[in-house]
C-alpha cells in the first residue's frame, strides 16, 4: 500500500472521506499513487484534489506521520454531520406469520394466510407485531406453512448471517430485527446487499424502519429522521416518514452573535412563566372552591359545583383547558431536561439530555443513542402541539379582556345570540357529512386509495367541501354516479354554509341596531346634559333633594343593639323615641365637631348600655338572663303533649306526624315567602329614608321577643366591623362579591330575562348567606335559652323545696290550731251545761 498510515477512503456521492493528518499525504491505490501533499490539518480523499492516478478504482489516502487520525463522520454539505459512533442509519425489520385457511372455499388456493395480527388495519411499523406473535405461538411458519425455527432468529439465505430478533437496540422498543448500516457509504452500500441478497425486502420483512440523527452546529439543533416503510395485509405498501429538529441544550439559539443574552432571556422568560402558571393554577382553584362553598351553601350535590362553575361563565371553561395545558407544557419540558436522569447527593441530578457530547473515540461497547434521540423527538413533538394549543386558548382567553371594546364587544355578542343556530346548522351539516362518506367510501373506497379508509374519505370530502376540485380520475371511473350525486353535494354544503352567515348576519343586524340606538341617545343624553339651563336645573334639584347613602353607618345606628337599655324580662324592648341617624343634612365642620346641640349628642350617647363599664355589664346580663328565662317558661307551656304511636300508626298525626309539624314550626319561624335580599348601592332621598326608619321601628315595636334579634344584629355588628378606616369589612367585601358585574342596559325582553335570571341567581345566594347567619345566631341563641332553662330549672327545684317546706309547717300549724278550737268547743259546751 505504500509509505505511510491509512486515513481514509474516496467517498462516492460526492461525500469523501477527510484525512486529518499533520505531514504529507498521498492519493491513490496498489503501486498507483500521487505525489505527496503537505498538510498540517486535513485533506478530502478525493480525485478533484489529487488527481485521479487509477480510474475507475476507489482509491486511498495514506498520511506519513505515525498519529494519522481518520474520520468517519458522515457530513452532508459539511454543515450536517451524522453523530453516532458506529452506525449513521439503522434499521428495525419485522417478520411475518401465517397459519392454515380455515376457509373451505379457498384454503386449497391459498392454504397460508396472515395471521390476524398482522393482517389488521395497524402497520407493523409502529406496532409490536413480533412480539404479539411471540406471545400467541410458540412457532412461527412461513407462507409456505413450514415452521421457521426459532422465532426470534433469522438466518440469511445468502450470507448465512443470523439475525437476532431483540426489544432493546430497536426502533421505539418495538422488538425486531436491527441491522446498522455503517458510517461510510461503502459499509452502507455493502450491507444493502447483503439484506438483498437474503431477499431480506423481498419476502422476509412485514415492515422496515430506518433511523438517523444528524447535527448542525451553526444553529445547535439536531435532527431525527424516522423512514417507515410497513406492508399492508392488502399488498399495499404504507411509506411514511417523520423528521424532528430539537436542541438539546433548552433555548439554545445556535452559533450567532448575541445568542447567549438570548439564551439567558429565553430562561428568565421560562421562569416568569412557571411563576404566571403557579399563580394561574392557584387563582382557578380558589375560584373552584369558592364555587363549591356556594353550591355546598345552596344545598346542592357535590358533583353540582363543577356544572355551576362552567354555566356561571363560559370562559371558565378556557381556564380549566389552559390550566391542563400549561401543566403538561412544564411536565413535558421537565420530561425533556431530565431524559435518563440519575439522582446522588453528591452530585446532583445528571440526565442524558444535559450532559450528552460526541464521543471522541468509541469501541464495541459504545452503545449508537437511538433510543434517547427518538425519546427527545417524541417529547419535542408534544410539546410542540401542547404549545401551539395553548396559544390558541390563551389568545381566545385573552378576548375577554377586550370585551370593553366596542366592536369587538358587538362580535362576541353576536356570535353568542346566534350560538344555538349556529350548533343547530352544524350539527346538520355534519349529519349531510356522514351521509356523503359512507357512500363514496362504499364507493370508491376499494379503487381509489382517497376514499380507502373511513378517516380518509372524511378528509377529502371536507376537501372537497372548501373548494378542492380535484374528481378527474372520479368522473372517468363513475362519471354518471359523480354527476349525480356531486352537483347535489355541492348544493346542499352551499346551502347549509349560507345559512351559517345567514344566523349570524341577522344577529348582527340586531346588535347594530342595539348598538346604533344606545350611542344616538348617549350621544343626545350627552348633548342635553352639556346646555347650561339643564345643568342649572340638576344642580337646583340636587340642592332641594337630600340623599343619604345606605351605609354600614346608617344601620348601625338603627341597630337594636342600640335600644338593648329598654330590654325587659320578657324579652321586649320598650320603644319610646327612635333618634334617627345623622342624615346628609348634618355636616361635620372644618374644626372636626358636630353641628348637633349637646343635647343630641348626650342623648345619643345614652342609648344603650356602657360596656366599658362594669356594672352596666352585669346589669345587661342579668336581664337579658332574665328575659331568656322567661321566654324558656313560655317555650314550655306552649309545647303540646307527643302522642304515643300505639302500632300501626295509631295515635299519630294524619297531616305526618312530628316531622309535618316541625317543618311547619321552621317556615313559620322563617318568615320567608318568596322575597329576595337585593343590594341597593344608589343613595336614597330622605322621604324613603324616613320609610326605612319608620319601618323598623314598627317592627320593632311589634316583635314579642326580640332578644333573638340581639343575637343576629350583634353578628352583623362584627362582620361590618373594620380593622382600621383604610380596610374593608366582611359584609362589604361580600357584597362586592355578590354584585353583578357591569353590562350594557338591555333593550330586548331577552336581554332582560338574561340579565334578570343572573341578578336572581345572585340574590338567591346572597339571602342563603343571610339565612345562614340568621341560623347562626338562631343556634347561639337556642343554646343560650337551653342553659337558662337549666338555670330556671334549678331555681324552681330549690323554690319546690322551699315550697314544701313551707306547705308542711302550714300543716302543722293547722292541726295545733284545729286541736285549740276542738278544746274550745268542748270548753263551751261545759259552760253551757253548767249555765243550764
Amino acid at each position: 500500500a505504500g509509505e505511510g498510515s491509512y486515513c481514509g477512503t474516496e467517498g462516492r456521492l460526492g461525500n469523501p472521506d477527510r484525512c486529518y493528518c499533520d505531514g504529507a499525504v498521498k492519493f491513490g491505490y496498489g503501486v498507483n499513487w500521487t505525489a505527496w501533499k503537505p498538510t498540517t490539518t486535513f485533506v478530502l480523499c478525493s480525485s478533484t484534489l489529487f488527481g485521479d492516478p487509477l480510474p475507475g478504482q476507489v482509491k486511498i489516502c495514506m498520511c506519513r506521520e505515525d498519529k494519522a487520525i481518520t474520520e468517519r463522520t458522515v457530513r452532508l454539505q459539511d454543515y450536517n454531520l451524522g453523530v453516532m459512533p458506529h452506525n449513521h442509519v439503522r434499521m428495525t425489520f419485522q417478520t411475518p406469520c401465517f397459519v392454515y385457511n380455515k376457509e373451505d372455499r379457498w384454503k386449497y388456493g391459498v392454504g397460508w394466510i396472515l395471521d390476524s395480527v398482522m393482517s389488521s388495519d395497524v402497520t407493523c411499523a409502529d406496532s409490536a407485531c413480533m412480539q404479539e406473535e411471540m406471545k400467541k405461538h410458540q412457532a412461527c411458519l412461513n407462507e409456505q406453512g413450514e415452521v421457521k425455527g426459532d422465532y426470534g432468529k433469522l438466518r440469511g439465505e445468502w450470507s448465512g448471517v443470523n439475525y437476532t430478533y431483540s426489544k432493546v437496540g430497536s426502533y421505539a422498543e418495538l422488538g425486531g430485527f436491527t441491522v446498522g448500516f455503517g458510517n461510510t457509504q461503502g459499509e452502507a452500500t455493502v450491507m444493502s446487499s447483503i439484506l438483498d441478497r437474503d431477499q431480506i425486502f423481498k419476502r422476509k420483512a412485514v415492515s422496515a424502519v430506518f433511523e438517523l440523527v444528524t447535527y448542525n452546529a451553526n444553529f445547535d439543533l439536531f435532527a431525527y429522521v424516522a423512514v417507515k416503510f410497513s406492508v399492508q395485509s392488502t399488498g399495499k405498501l404504507d411509506k411514511d416518514m417523520t423528521s424532528t429538529v430539537f436542541p438539546l441544550r433548552l433555548f439554545s439559539m445556535g452559533s450567532k452573535n448575541g445568542s447567549h443574552v438570548e439564551t439567558i432571556l429565553c430562561w428568565i422568560l421560562f421562569v416568569l412563566y412557571m411563576l404566571f402558571a403557579v399563580v394561574f393554577t392557584i387563582r382557578v382553584f380558589r375560584d373552584l372552591y369558592i364555587q363549591s362553598c356556594i353550591s355546598k351553601a345552596l344545598l346542592a350535590p357535590s358533583y353540582q359545583f363543577l356544572m355551576d362553575f362552567f354555566t356561571e361563565e363560559w370562559w371558565n371553561v378556557f381556564d380549566i383547558v389552559i390550566l391542563i395545558l400549561n401543566i403538561m407544557i412544564i411536565e413535558t419540558l421537565f420530561e425533556f431536561m431530565l431524559i435518563d436522569s440519575v439522582a446522588s447527593v453528591r452530585n446532583g441530578v445528571k440526565s442524558w439530555s444535559g450532559s450528552y457530547a460526541f464521543a471522541l473515540k468509541s469501541d464495541l461497547n459504545t452503545v449508537d443513542r437511538y433510543r434517547e434521540f427518538a425519546t427527545a423527538a417524541s417529547l419535542y413533538n408534544r410539546f410542540n402541539v401542547v404549545v401551539s394549543l395553548n396559544g390558541l386558548f390563551l389568545i381566545i382567553r385573552s378576548l375577554k379582556y377586550f370585551s370593553g371594546v366596542m366592536a369587538l364587544r358587538m362580535i362576541l355578542t353576536a356570535i353568542a345570540r346566534a350560538i344555538q343556530e349556529l350548533i343547530l346548522v352544524t350539527a346538520i351539516s355534519f349529519i349531510v357529512l356522514g351521509g356523503f362518506v359512507l357512500m363514496f367510501f362504499i364507493h370508491f373506497g376499494v379503487r381509489f386509495p382517497l376514499f380507502g379508509n373511513s378517516s380518509d374519505a372524511l378528509v377529502n370530502m371536507f376537501m372537497f367541501v372548501l373548494g378542492r376540485f380535484g374528481i378527474d380520475s372520479l368522473i372517468r371511473d363513475s362519471p354518471v354516479f359523480c354527476l349525480l350525486f356531486f352537483p347535489i353535494f355541492y348544493i346542499l354544503f352551499f346551502l347549509l354554509l349560507n345559512m351559517l352567515l345567514a344566523a349570524i348576519v341577522f344577529s348582527w343586524k340586531d346588535v347594530r341596531r342595539d348598538a346604533q340606538e344606545f350611542s344616538f341617545s348617549s350621544a343626545l343624553r350627552t348633548l342635553r346634559d352639556s346646555a347650561p339651563w339643564h345643568h342649572q336645573r340638576t344642580k337646583d334639584e340636587k340642592e332641594d333633594v337630600n340623599l343619604t347613602k345606605l351605609n354600614v353607618d346608617f344601620w348601625q345606628k338603627l341597630s337594636i343593639l342600640r335600644f338593648v337599655n329598654t330590654l325587659d324580662e320578657l324579652g321586649r324592648i320598650t320603644v319610646a323615641k327612635r333618634s334617627q341617624p345623622q342624615l346628609k343634612g348634618t355636616e361635620i365642620t372644618e374644626d372636626g365637631e358636630d353641628d348637633r346641640d349637646e343635647a343630641e349628642i348626650e342623648n345619643e350617647e345614652d342609648i344603650g348600655f356602657n360596656f366599658d363599664n362594669n356594672d352596666d355589664q352585669k346589669k345587661f346580663l342579668k336581664v337579658f338572663r332574665k328575659a331568656h328565662m322567661e321566654l324558656a317558661s313560655r317555650m314550655c307551656r306552649m309545647v303540646e303533649p307527643s302522642k304515643r304511636d300505639n302500632g300501626a300508626g295509631v295515635g299519630l298525626d294524619e297531616q305526618g306526624g312530628r316531622q309535618a309539624k316541625e317543618e311547619a314550626a321552621l317556615a313559620k319561624m322563617d318568615g320567608h315567602n318568596g322575597t329576595i335580599i337585593g343590594i341597593v348601592e344608589d343613595e336614597q332621598p330622605d322621604e324613603q329614608v324616613e320609610q326605612i326608619i319608620a319601618m323598623l321601628g314598627r317592627k320593632l315595636g311589634e316583635t314579642d321577643h326580640i332578644s333573638s334579634e340581639i343575637w343576629l344584629d350583634a353578628l352583623l355588628t362584627v362582620l361590618e366591623n373594620r380593622a382600621d378606616t383604610n380596610s374593608v369589612s366582611a359584609i362589604e367585601k361580600l357584597q362586592a362579591f355578590f354584585l353583578p358585574m357591569p353590562m350594557i342596559m338591555p333593550k330586548k325582553p331577552q336581554e332582560w330575562n338574561a340579565f334578570n335570571e343572573k341578578k336572581v341567581k345572585l340574590e338567591l345566594r346572597l339571602d342563603s348567606f343571610v339565612k345562614w347567619l340568621q341560623e347562626i345566631s338562631r343556634l347561639q341563641h337556642l343554646k343560650y335559652l337551653t342553659e337558662m332553662t337549666g338555670s330556671k330549672e334549678r331555681v324552681l327545684k330549690q323554690q319546690s323545696l322551699v315550697l314544701t317546706d313551707y306547705l308542711e309547717t302550714l300543716d302543722e300549724q293547722i292541726k295545733r290550731i284545729e286541736e285549740e278550737l276542738q278544746d274550745l268547743e268542748r270548753e263551751k259546751s261545759r259552760m253551757s251545761a253548767s249555765m243550764a
